[in-house]
């Protein structure tokens, strides 16, 4: 899994799971606490484990902590197919982004 923050955008490549999720997450809370607004590229995310979701569950509770904003692009269908079974794509504003 790769992470790379440029100036506004936070893309993540390879695969996301139980054994990188939480360097991943620290990687994007430090990328929050930079700037106030991130959008997070999922484009180039080749597989992800449910460990993804609760990612994305951490990242937007943290961005509602610290008053930042977050937006979540191309993510992987299977990830919002996921949070759809788990009632939570309307939280993560998740409805109609699909990769």
């Amino acid at each position: 899994m790769n992470f790379i923050h440029q100036n506004n955008l936070a893309t993540l490549s390879g695969d996301i799971n139980f054994a990188n999720v939480v360097k991943l997450r620290r990687l994007g809370e430090a990328a929050m606490d930079k700037i106030t607004e991130l959008s997070f590229d999922f484009s180039a995310v080749h597989q992800c484990d449910s460990s993804a979701l609760a990612l994305l569950i951490a990242w937007q509770r943290y961005a509602k902590k610290n008053l930042k904003i977050i937006h979540f692009l191309q993510v992987p269908a299977s990830l919002v197919a996921f949070a759809k079974v788990c009632n939570v794509q309307d939280i993560l504003a998740l409805s109609n982004i699909y990769h």
